[in-house]
């Protein structure tokens, strides 16, 4: 049995050609579908850019919406950046925040029925995502919202 070679390999080396033939033929199945795949990878890449390019910021746009205390504040705009990143991955985000405080009866009116009330609130960043809005709708050549 040591030196007998197998059935399928005397058949094999026989025919060299058809075994040329026959791993050429994958070889070729196989770059092509790696291509194809490669190929529609990068179209559909291409075709989220520029849908997102297009886009108003509306649109395109992701608002979250938190209670937030003083303590808790920095974690959860931490938190919110990281999240934006990587759900945007590859792509130029801007976040902006607003906040507003709880009512309060301005200062004099604590005792009054009805005092007037006042409430706090900060805007971060507006300016740079107005920018930004303007610009992307310059691109689409559509009026901007």
């Amino acid at each position: 049995m040591r030196g007998r070679t197998p059935l399928v390999f005397r058949r094999v080396f026989s025919e060299p050609l058809l075994l040329f033939a026959a791993f050429g033929a994958i070889l070729l199945a196989t770059t092509a579908l790696v291509g194809l795949t490669m190929y529609a990878t990068s179209v559909a890449d291409g075709g989220v850019r520029q849908t997102l390019e297009r886009a108003s910021i509306g649109t395109a746009g992701a608002v979250i919406k938190s209670p937030v205390r003083g303590d808790s504040f920095a974690r959860t705009d931490q938190a919110v950046r990281a999240q934006a990143a990587e759900t945007y991955a590859g792509l130029p985000t801007s976040v902006t925040m607003s906040a507003q405080s709880d009512s309060y009866a301005m200062p004099g009116q604590e005792r009054r029925q009805r005092p007037e009330l006042l409430r706090f609130g900060v805007y971060q960043g507006l300016r740079r995502c107005q920018q930004r809005s303007m610009t992307v709708c310059s691109r689409s050549r559509r009026a901007w919202e």
